[in-house]
């Protein structure tokens, strides 16, 4: 139960879904089918219900009014800090939303203007997928598209933050320890637990820590011209003229990365299998390339932009298979 501060009414807390294990509760079965959980509970108690996670017990929101009330009480009742506690371990307790709402305001200032001049980047993206194409996957074949494509977006990802000097410095090995890294982002098992992944994330977070400074050093030394997105972050200031502490540094182009990562090959991912199993759609998508890029294959940002029928089909992708299938507070 819930006691009222105000009038010491007592509240109950809304019903718990059934299946409950002693000790661990809802846990195990959330682990292996997070998104089966919110299933079986909607359909049990209806858009709002209590599950048991052992040392946490939590409360699911479904549909449009009570996501309204979720966002619209973000940083008020609700903490997107403490919802999102498991992170903290991961990357600087000032980044973000971790920080208080004056600071992370600070730091929006500073990466949003980064992050928009994104047209840059589409040669060396159409680079790396070439390459994907030609090396990796090769003339045919079977894969795992969520395999396949996990490298090639963290190679992406790497040489719009670090440069692509690093990216052919590292080749490979980044993708192996950011993977190693990501496995600390456990949302229901507490990170102090003598787990191997966790073991493994902490070593990996160093090591990354290390080959991020390492690069800011030589880059302080002789700066990059023109300067890319890492050369403009390490020399960018807050409003009041101070440098950003190398730690936040570190943290946003730790957290950055690795946030845009699994929702980005998920979402690719997805929208390839459903291209793939819609045929008259993606004879649309093909139509629509030939006539808006033609034969050249020049990806001009302009062109891209006109491309109506692929990004209908990622939103349709994204709302038939979200990978962001639920928010914590």
């Amino acid at each position: 139960t819930y006691v009222s501060k105000a009038s010491n009414d007592t509240l109950s807390a809304p019903p718990m879904i059934g299946g409950r294990l002693p000790m661990v509760g809802h846990t195990l079965e959330f682990l292996k089918d997070p998104t089966g959980v919110m299933r079986r509970g909607y359909k049990e108690k209806g858009p709002i219900f209590s599950i048991d996670l052992g040392m946490k017990k939590a409360v699911a929101l479904i549909g449009p009014d009570y996501h309204k009330f979720f966002f619209k009480e973000t940083d008020g009742i609700f903490s997107m800090r403490q919802g999102y506690e498991t992170l903290m371990k991961m990357f600087d307790k000032r980044l973000f939303f971790f920080a208080h709402l004056t600071e992370y305001q600070e730091q929006m200032k500073v990466i949003l203007p980064l992050l928009q001049h994104n047209n840059r980047f589409v040669d060396m993206m159409v680079s790396e997928v070439d390459y994907f194409m030609e090396h990796i996957l090769g003339d045919s074949g079977e894969i795992d598209v969520t395999d396949a494509f996990g490298p090639l977006v963290m190679h992406v990802g790497a040489s719009a933050f670090f440069g692509e000097e690093f990216r052919r410095k590292l080749g490979s090995e980044y993708f192996e320890v950011f993977r190693k890294f990501s496995q600390g982002a456990d949302v229901v098992l507490p990170s102090w637990l003598p787990l191997p992944k966790f073991k493994r994330s902490k070593e990996a977070k160093a090591k990354i820590e290390t080959m991020i400074h390492e690069l800011m050093d030589e880059r302080r030394k002789n700066p990059l011209e023109p300067k890319d997105l890492f050369q403009e972050l390490i020399e960018s200031t807050y409003y009041d003229g101070k440098p950003v502490p190398d730690g936040l540094l570190v943290s946003m182009l730790l957290f950055i990365p690795w946030a845009a990562h699994e929702t980005t090959v998920g979402q690719t991912s997805w929208t390839l299998i459903e291209l793939l199993q819609n045929e008259d759609y993606l004879e649309r998508v093909k139509g629509e390339l030939a006539e808006v890029i033609g034969d050249n294959l020049n990806y001009r940002p302009d062109q891209l932009k006109g491309l109506k029928t692929i990004d209908w089909a990622i939103k349709e992708s994204e709302r038939m298979h979200p990978v962001a299938y639920m928010y914590m507070r």
